[in-house]
């Protein structure tokens, strides 16, 4: 079981936030988080907030080793 977890957390320190910027119906800016498995190849999840300091806080939370980048 304790190597599972120890496993887990290298995953982490592969994995990447590309955020990006995009427009609702109303033309309010929001922003998108796709975090990315940098070994796998692939988006594990997406995450979206209207404030972009609150979506990398957010990220950071979930994610605490993780790169942000602008996408």
């Amino acid at each position: 079981m304790l190597q599972d977890k120890s496993d887990y957390g290298q995953e982490k320190t592969a994995l990447t936030a590309f955020i990006s910027e995009s427009r609702d119906r109303e033309s309010n800016t929001f922003y998108i988080a796709a975090i990315c498995d940098n070994e796998k190849n692939e988006i594990i999840k997406e995450l979206s907030d209207y404030d972009r300091e609150e979506l990398e806080k957010e990220v950071r939370q979930q994610f605490p080793e993780i790169e942000i980048e602008n996408g």
